[in-house]
């Protein structure tokens, strides 16, 4: 009801989904415009939890996880950013996680950080996790490669295997010191993953 009544005093509240319109509509607002999805592709991010797969099983994030070799009771914490040292706060971001650990030592916390390891540019993350006790050799962290990302680009990890990480994932981790939204975290939002 916060959110609503906030809403209702703008001029116009414009949905990034077709979802959201229906939701925001639903709940009495009469300022809600149709939908603009902001490059969204809502028929590749879109929730699987509860769906059923080619073999009419239920799709579950445990066996989303274990299909990308991850124990499916991990709490997977996904990192989805350009590994740039003047934009990115990776040091912050793995600090928030080793801070989580901490305070959960019983929660088994997996992260799978998808940019480049090392950049000219950027971080050195494989080394900067381990001084926070996020430890690449003991499985803690699980980083895209290098080749994949650098030169197949599409070709090696696709939106559908962008999706199928994102709900495999229980969060999206996306901390930045100046940039917009970026696409992640709407693409996540698409397949409710918080």
């Amino acid at each position: 009801s916060f959110i609503r009544d906030k809403l209702g005093s703008a001029f116009r509240v414009v949905p990034t989904s077709a979802w959201l319109e229906g939701a925001l509509r639903q709940s009495g607002l009469n300022n809600v415009t149709n939908h603009i999805m902001l490059g969204v592709n809502h028929e590749v991010y879109k929730p699987f939890v509860g769906m059923k797969d080619e073999h009419d099983q239920e799709i579950t994030k445990e066996r989303l996880k274990q299909s990308l070799n991850f124990p499916p009771d991990s709490f997977l914490i996904l990192m989805c950013q350009m590994n740039q040292d003047v934009r990115k706060c990776f040091d912050l971001q793995f600090e928030a996680i080793q801070l989580f650990r901490n305070a959960n030592p019983d929660v088994n916390v997996r992260v799978w950080c998808h940019c480049l390891p090392r950049a000219p540019d950027g971080w050195m993350l494989p080394e900067l996790a381990r001084e926070y006790g996020i430890d690449y050799q003991k499985g803690d962290i699980t980083f895209a490669d290098t080749y994949t990302i650098a030169c197949k680009g599409l070709q090696g990890y696709n939106e559908d295997y962008m999706s199928k990480l994102m709900n495999a994932s229980d969060c999206l981790l996306h901390g930045t010191s100046g940039d917009s939204p970026g696409m992640p975290v709407l693409e996540a939002m698409s397949c409710g993953t918080p």
